[in-house]
C-alpha cells in the first residue's frame, strides 16, 4: 500500500488563490490549483499543492505576497487506500 504525501496552502478567496499561484511560478516553484479537501470548508474552493520540501520557500513568497496569509493557512495531507489525514503544519 503506497502512502501519499503532499502539502497545500489554502486561502479566503479564489482570487488570492490564483495570485499566489502566479507569483509561485515566477519564483520558480512548481505548484498545482487544486480543491480545497473538503475537511477544510471554511476556507475558499481553491488550494495549492506542492511537495512538503517546498513548504519553506512557499512560507517566504507567500509572505512576501500575501500580507494577510493566516497562520493556518497551511497544511499536510497524508493518504493511502484506507485513510487520509490533514494536519496544519507550523
Amino acid at each position: 500500500m503506497e502512502k501519499h504525501v503532499y502539502c497545500i496552502a489554502v486561502f479566503s478567496d479564489a482570487r488570492r488563490a490564483i495570485a499566489a499561484q502566479e507569483a509561485l511560478v515566477r519564483a520558480g516553484i512548481q505548484v498545482a490549483v487544486m480543491p480545497t479537501p473538503r475537511e477544510l470548508t471554511a476556507h475558499c474552493g481553491l488550494s495549492l499543492r506542492f511537495a512538503p520540501p517546498l513548504l519553506p520557500q512557499v512560507r517566504q513568497v507567500l509572505a512576501d505576497r500575501e500580507k494577510g496569509l493566516a497562520e493556518g493557512s497551511f497544511y499536510r495531507l497524508e493518504y493511502d487506500d484506507r485513510q487520509r489525514s490533514v494536519m496544519p503544519v507550523r
